[in-house]
């Protein structure tokens, strides 16, 4: 024989399960934001160093080298090397 369990005690007892969930994985955020940028295939790099070629004294075309979870990339810009890229690897 089981005892009564009325269904608004039930809800409470999902919802303060759902939110310790939510709370555990917000505790772990900073692990959770390496494994997506590690496993997506668009991913935040930052600039680690550049160089230019210069026509007629004016800078015109970079070789941007970034950091980022896949490892170094280059890159070649036309302007001005941004200092967060953001580079999709499926292209």
């Amino acid at each position: 024989m089981s005892l009564y369990s009325p269904p608004k005690f039930r809800l409470f007892g999902n919802t303060s399960t759902l939110l310790r969930g939510v709370s555990y994985l917000l505790r772990h955020w900073f692990l959770l934001f390496i494994l997506v940028v590690m496993v997506s295939p668009t991913s935040p790099y930052v600039l680690v160093w550049y160089s230019y070629t210069s026509t007629n004294g004016k800078p015109t075309v970079y070789d941007c080298t970034y950091i980022g979870g896949r490892g170094v990339e280059t890159n070649t810009h036309f302007g001005s090397c941004p200092f967060i890229n953001i580079i999709n690897h499926d292209e």
